[in-house]
């Protein structure tokens, strides 16, 4: 019998500090969001292959070494330390953000 439960986002996390990424990875939770995590550009490249995702959220750094592995469909959330800038036209949170910029970064 097929499932009636509402799709839920999947996201991954992409941060290299432990406590941010589960920080981070603890908020989308308890907002409704699927999460897996990476702590390097090469685990998440592993992650990318193996599983679509609706939103990647990863510091500057890291998304533009992926550059070639994302799924258009995927929604980039950006995290940076600097001023807000064009990242090709993918959604930019700056460092430090609460959890209510990061939530509505996501819908």
């Amino acid at each position: 019998m097929p499932s009636h439960r509402p799709m839920v986002p999947k996201v991954l996390v992409i941060e290299p500090y432990a406590d941010l990424r589960m920080e981070i990875a603890a908020i989308l939770r308890r907002a409704h969001f699927v999460c897996d995590t990476a702590a390097t550009a090469e685990a998440a490249a592993v992650e990318l292959y193996q599983r679509a995702y609706a939103f990647v959220v990863g510091d500057v750094d890291t998304m533009a070494s992926l550059a070639s592995t994302f799924d258009p469909s995927s929604r980039l959330i950006v995290m940076t330390d600097s001023e807000a800038r064009d990242f090709g036209g993918h959604t930019t949170l700056r460092k430090p953000f609460g959890r209510d910029e990061l939530i509505s970064r996501m819908n």
